[in-house]
């Protein structure tokens, strides 16, 4: 893999099983997020990635600036995490068409920021405390992509009238979309986990 790869961390599984390419929050690592991806699917492969964008020392995938985000550098970022991705599939052997997108907050907003930008290269998405990356030009065509968004009902950062908003658009789009509101904050409970769990295992479990 070239010296530009992300860096990250990768933990070998079962090929049957789709592997979990895993986004962290804002200010983790991609250590953080090991072991959620270990009890959501204890059999995949684990693909982990730090976010490159650093801010007063904390990684992130989707940076504030003034205005609102940067529509043009998520999506620069996220042709860069698709290439990467089609290079880790040969590096590490799995299979580039059974990959599932498991993010929060920031982390989540560029794993669907990658599904807009190519919609064919996720097979489905768990995300915890989304939010809208952009708007996207035209009508992407997320038919077969099936999604779960897990929102905090007293989250101040990842506000519910958007992530509906989301929700909204991207079942419009021709993805299958569920969206569970639970009755907590920005943290992510041992509820979220467990109802993303049992939707991993109803949708993707061999």
């Amino acid at each position: 893999m070239s010296s530009q790869a992300p860096i990250h961390l990768f933990i070998r599984g079962e090929k049957s099983m789709p592997t979990l390419l895993m986004l962290h929050g804002e200010g983790r690592n991609e250590y953080d997020m090991v072991r959620l991806a270990k009890f959501l699917s204890p059999n995949s492969s684990i693909l982990s990635m730090r976010g490159k964008i650093i801010e007063g020392g904390r990684p992130l995938f989707i940076q504030r600036v003034k205005g609102g985000r940067n529509a043009e550098e998520i999506k620069k970022y996220a042709r860069e995490i698709q290439i990467f991705l089609d290079n880790a599939s040969m590096k590490y052997s799995f299979q580039r068409n059974n990959v599932i997108g498991v993010g929060y907050f920031d982390g989540a907003a560029m794993a669907v920021a990658l599904s807009l930008s190519f919609p064919a290269s996720l097979k489905g998405l768990i995300l915890f405390r989304v939010f809208m990356p952009f708007h996207p030009e035209g009508n992407p065509d997320l038919a077969g992509l099936k999604v779960i968004v897990i929102s905090g009902r007293y989250d101040k950062f990842s506000k519910l009238a958007e992530v509906e908003e989301l929700v909204k658009m991207m079942s419009g789009w021709g993805a299958k979309v569920n969206h569970v509101v639970l009755e907590v904050g920005h943290e992510i409970s041992s509820t979220d986990v467990q109802v993303a769990k049992d939707w991993f295992e109803k949708n993707f479990s061999a």
